[in-house]
């Protein structure tokens, strides 16, 4: 299960009547919301294979890490 699964689940079945939900699940939600959106911004980028071969074509070159470094 991702964290964005559990946030799907925690809204589907908890947060859709938000008259009776606690402040316990509104945290919990928070909590998983803040998780899923670190996990993201920290990932890199993947960028598809055929941009990255169309700009080594046009004179950049790949990285280490898969990104295209432009010539200078």
């Amino acid at each position: 299960m991702t964290v964005g699964h559990a946030i799907e689940y925690l809204v589907d079945s908890r947060l859709v009547n938000q008259e009776n939900t606690t402040n316990a699940e509104r945290e919990a939600l928070a909590i998983l919301l803040n998780a899923n959106l670190a996990v993201y911004n920290e990932g890199t980028e993947i960028r598809p294979i055929a941009g990255r071969i169309r700009q080594w074509f046009r004179g950049g070159s790949i990285n280490d890490q898969g990104t295209v470094n432009a010539s200078a």
